[in-house]
């Protein structure tokens, strides 16, 4: 029996409320009545999944073009985010690598600092709404920061093993 848009959005709502009482018929499933069905649309239903792989196609192409766009812009941010200030590895520093895959909430320490405790918060991440303190560490008491790592900022992401902060 058809249900207008109407009547389908009420039972959408009363099912999401738990409150829609199922109507159930008994019946005996025909194998010969459902093939004949089978057989009366099937000029319709191909030209359904034509549709629907011609849709599935052009989504997927607009998604990848997204996606180069989206990764072009994160690769210009991070050209543009490295200024004179961020270490590397070319120049024999000690780097502070981040323990996971993370956004960076804060940065707590600035260049020309000398590190006076292995407790000492170097950098804070977020991950799944969790701060996790990035400390200096011991073998790091005495060194004095350089820089950050290639594209770190507030709100960059990071991988597990990218450097965060470099140390001479």
């Amino acid at each position: 029996m058809p249900v207008s848009e109407e009547r389908y959005l009420e039972i959408e709502q009363e099912f999401s409320a738990g409150q829609y009482k199922f109507e159930i018929e008994s019946t005996v499933f025909s194998m010969a009545t459902y093939t004949s069905f089978m057989d009366a649309i099937v000029r319709e239903l191909a030209e359904f999944k034509d549709k629907q792989a011609q849709g599935v196609a052009r989504e997927g192409a607009r998604e990848n073009d997204l996606l180069r766009e989206w990764l072009a812009q994160k690769e210009l941010e991070a050209a543009q985010s490295d200024g004179p200030l961020r270490g590397d590895e070319a120049s024999g520093g000690v780097c502070i690598p981040s323990s996971m895959s993370a956004s960076v909430w804060k940065v707590k320490c600035q260049v020309g600092k000398t590190i006076d405790s292995a407790d000492e918060v170097m950098v804070i991440l977020e991950a799944m709404k969790t701060e996790i303190n990035v400390p200096a560490g011991e073998e790091n008491v005495g060194r004095v920061v350089k820089g950050l790592g290639k594209g770190i900022r507030e709100g960059a992401s990071v991988q597990a093993g990218d450097a965060l902060v470099w140390l001479s």
